[in-house]
């Protein structure tokens, strides 16, 4: 008998031993449960102004809230959206999962702050005064940068953060510890908050877990 004959009684043979293999597999695994990945373009819908019933539309059901805080977990970030009592859209803040290609937030309507690709050593100035904050789980900082039309501006708080569920890549750097001449030029940043407040809102480091 000729080896491609063999070969066809084999597949014949093979392939309905397979099939059923995959079904019963596909059976008794355990299921588990996924997050979806965050809307790229998540901060020209979700913004300061934007009614929270908006945001329940796009973004769905909150994975936690509080008063006045809805926090979403997606598989390549976590985003934090803070409203005011007339449930208006105060604040928008996204940290990400980690630095990846794929995992870059644009954003809107800035063309260069990308998340996960501009690095802090871009976006900081002499005079700007860094905000620090840290303890045993998390590390955060980042400065705070106006961006819009006259009379019409948001502000844009932008840097490192690392805490449950948010990671920074390899670079470190510590506003204590070390001068701004030795920030890496390649260290990334990873957050930002968008908002029409004066300052960012607290952002809620254990609020993902």
């Amino acid at each position: 008998m000729s080896d491609p004959i063999v070969l066809s009684i084999a597949k014949s043979i093979l392939a309905p031993a397979i099939k059923l293999f995959g079904l019963v597999f596909k059976t008794i695994r355990r299921p588990s449960f996924t997050y979806k990945r965050a809307p790229k373009n998540l901060f020209e819908h979700v913004k300061p102004g934007v009614s929270i019933d908006s945001v329940k539309e796009i973004l769905g059901t909150p994975n936690q809230k509080s008063e006045n805080q809805y926090r979403y977990v997606f598989s390549d970030a976590c985003v934090q959206v803070d409203f005011n009592d007339h449930s208006s859209v105060n604040a928008v803040s996204v940290g990400l999962a980690n630095i990846s290609f794929w995992k870059r937030f644009q954003v809107w309507p800035i063309n260069d702050l990308v998340l996960g690709k501009t690095t802090f050593a871009k976006i900081i100035d002499p005079d700007d005064e860094i905000h620090f904050d840290s303890s045993s789980k998390f590390y955060h900082f980042y400065v705070i940068k106006s961006y819009g039309f006259p009379g019409f501006y948001w502000n844009y708080a932008v840097g490192v953060l690392e805490c449950p569920r948010v990671s920074t890549d390899k670079y470190h750097w510590s506003p204590e510890l070390d001068q701004r001449s030795e920030i890496p030029p390649k260290m990334k940043v990873n957050w930002v908050c968008v908002t029409n407040l004066d300052e960012p809102p607290y952002f809620s480091y254990f609020g993902f877990i």
